[in-house]
C-alpha cells in the first residue's frame, strides 16, 4: 500500500473499454496505490479520484524512495499537470518534478505540526488515546485537520481512519458540497461523459431494484422486459383472423392479401357450400360444390361471409401469416406498454430518464467447456444518473455520517448499483414495486401496426 508505480502504456493496442476509460489520463505519469480490495489495486487518478489497475490492463513499474504525497494532493497535482496541458513526465524526472512541488509549499508552524501528528498516528507512533488527550478525541482531530485545510493530507487507506470513513466524507462535503463529484467518481460503474454521469447497466440490475410479490411478475420477466427478449410463450391472441386482422386492413393492404387468396384459391380449383353464396353459386353450377375461377373468386372477394369462411376455415397460408403479422404486434404492443410502466418507475428513482447508449466491449470470460479464459464481446447500456446519483451519494454521507460499521461506508460498496441496493434495504430509498400492467394490448395501437407491417408477408 502507498507503493508509486509508473504507468508505461496500455499493454494492448486497443484496450478494453474499462482499461482505456481508467488508464488513459494515467499514461505517462505516476501515481500511487489507493488501496487493495478484494485482490484488487486501486490508484490515485487525475479525473475518476481512484481506478482500478488491471494486470492486463497497463505496463507499469514501481518506483522505489519516491515520495508523491498523499491521495488528494496527488490528484490535485495530476490535474493540474493535465489542466497545463503536460502529456507525460519521464519517470527520471518524476522525483525532481514532485519534489519541487513539494518544496514549493508554504505552510504555517501550526499546519505543520498537525502534518506531523498525522504521520505519527499513520506511522503508530500514536495511539487513538492520544488524540483523545490532546485534542478530545478522533472526530475531533479530523475536525482540526479540516478547519485548517489539511483533509489532503489523510491517507484514507490507513487502517487508523477505518472507523472514520463516513464522518471524514461528512465534514469534507459539509465544507465542499461538490466534493460529493469525487466520490461519485470512484463509483466502479459510474462513467462521466462530457458533463453527464451514466450508470452501467443490464436489464437484470435494473430488474434487482424491484420488490417483487407474489402476484406479480418475476424480476427474470423484468429482466426480459427491460431488454426487449420477453417470451409469451404458447398462447392464442385471436380466433378469428378475419375479424381482427383482415378487417382492420385498410383498403389498400386488403388488395395485398386479396392478391394471395386468389392465388391460393385458384390453386385450390374448388370449394365446399359453406355460404349462402356458395350455396347460390353452387346452385348456379349444378354441382353440389363450387368449381372456381377469376369471377367467381371476384364475387367471393365482395362477400364477407364468404370471405370470413375462407380465410378461417379453408387457406391455412394465408391465416398463419395473417395470425403472425398480427401475433407480432400484439406482443409488441402489449411489451412496450410494459416497458414504458416499468422504466417509469425507475425513473427519478434510481435513472434521470430512459434514454440510454447501448455499448459493446471486450470481456475476459472463463469457459468452463475449455477450461480456459477466452475474450467475448460483451452488451450493456448506460442510462444518465447525474442527478440520481448526486442525491444519493450526499443522502448517504449525510445519513450514516456518524456510523462506524465497515458495510455503512460507500467504498465498502464501491459501486452505484451496490449502494442503491443497500439504500433500499435500510430505507433510506424505497423499494421499488412492480406497477400494474395491462392484460391486453391497445387495439388501435394493434391495428396500427398490423398495417404497417403486412407488406412483410404478403
Amino acid at each position: 500500500m502507498g507503493d508509486t508505480i509508473y504507468i508505461k502504456g496500455f499493454k494492448d493496442e486497443k484496450p478494453e473499454f474499462y482499461c482505456e476509460q481508467h488508464m488513459k489520463d494515467l499514461i505517462g505519469f505516476p501515481t500511487r496505490v489507493f488501496l487493495i480490495r478484494n485482490g484488487e489495486v486501486y490508484v490515485t487518478h487525475p479525473i475518476l479520484d481512484v481506478v482500478p489497475l488491471s494486470e492486463n490492463c497497463v505496463d507499469y513499474e514501481v518506483l522505489e524512495d519516491i515520495d508523491l504525497g498523499y491521495h488528494r494532493e496527488l490528484k490535485s497535482r495530476l490535474s493540474d499537470l493535465k489542466r497545463m496541458g503536460i502529456e507525460d513526465i519521464s519517470k527520471n524526472r518524476v522525483s525532481k518534478f514532485f519534489r519541487k512541488l513539494n518544496e514549493s509549499e508554504e505552510l504555517s508552524k501550526k499546519q505543520q505540526k498537525i502534518i506531523n501528528i498525522l504521520r505519527y498516528i499513520e506511522e503508530g507512533e500514536l495511539e487513538t488515546d492520544d488524540l483523545e488527550r490532546l485534542f478530545g478525541g478522533v472526530k475531533e482531530f479530523i475536525d482540526t485537520v479540516i478547519e485548517n485545510n489539511l483533509v489532503g493530507k489523510i491517507d484514507l487507506t490507513n487502517i487508523v481512519y477505518d472507523d472514520y470513513q463516513n464522518y471524514l466524507l461528512y465534514k469534507k462535503v459539509e465544507q465542499d458540497p461538490s466534493y460529493v463529484w469525487t466520490v461519485v467518481n470512484s463509483l466502479s460503474d459510474i462513467v462521466k461523459i462530457g458533463d453527464t454521469y451514466y450508470f452501467d447497466t443490464t436489464g437484470d440490475d435494473l430488474a434487482s431494484f424491484f420488490n417483487t410479490g407474489r402476484n406479480d411478475i418475476s424480476q427474470e420477466s423484468i429482466e426480459q422486459i427491460i431488454e426487449g427478449n420477453y417470451e409469451f410463450g404458447g398462447w392464442d391472441v385471436t380466433d378469428d383472423e378475419y375479424r381482427d386482422v383482415y378487417e382492420q386492413l385498410k383498403p389498400e393492404n386488403q388488395k395485398l392479401v386479396d392478391v394471395r387468396i386468389r392465388e391460393e384459391l385458384t390453386k385450390k380449383g374448388a370449394l365446399d357450400i359453406e355460404s349462402k353464396l356458395l350455396e347460390k353459386i353452387g346452385l348456379e353450377q349444378g354441382r353440389g360444390y363450387v368449381t372456381l375461377d377469376d369471377n367467381i373468386i371476384t364475387r367471393i372477394l365482395e362477400d364477407d361471409e364468404t370471405m370470413r369462411y375462407v380465410i378461417n376455415r379453408e387457406l391455412d397460408d394465408v391465416r398463419s401469416d395473417l395470425y403472425s403479422t398480427y401475433l407480432g404486434c400484439y406482443e409488441g404492443v402489449l411489451t412496450d406498454s410494459w416497458y414504458g410502466d416499468i422504466m417509469s418507475e425507475l425513473v427519478g428513482e434510481v435513472i434521470d430518464n430512459t434514454t440510454f447508449e447501448e455499448y459493446s466491449f471486450k470481456k475476459n470470460v472463463y469457459n468452463k467447456q475449455t477450461g480456459k479464459s477466452e475474450q467475448r464481446t460483451m452488451y450493456a447500456r448506460r442510462y444518465p444518473v447525474t442527478d440520481c446519483v448526486f442525491s444519493l451519494v450526499k443522502d448517504w454521507i449525510y445519513e450514516y455520517k456518524d456510523s462506524t460499521w465497515s458495510d455503512d461506508a460507500i467504498n465498502y460498496h464501491g459501486s452505484y448499483s451496490s449502494l442503491l441496493g443497500a439504500a433500499m434495504t435500510s430505507g433510506l430509498r424505497s423499494e421499488l414495486r412492480v406497477p400494474h400492467l395491462d392484460d391486453y394490448a391497445d387495439y388501435y395501437q394493434v391495428s396500427r401496426c398490423v398495417n404497417e407491417n403486412i407488406g412483410d408477408y404478403f
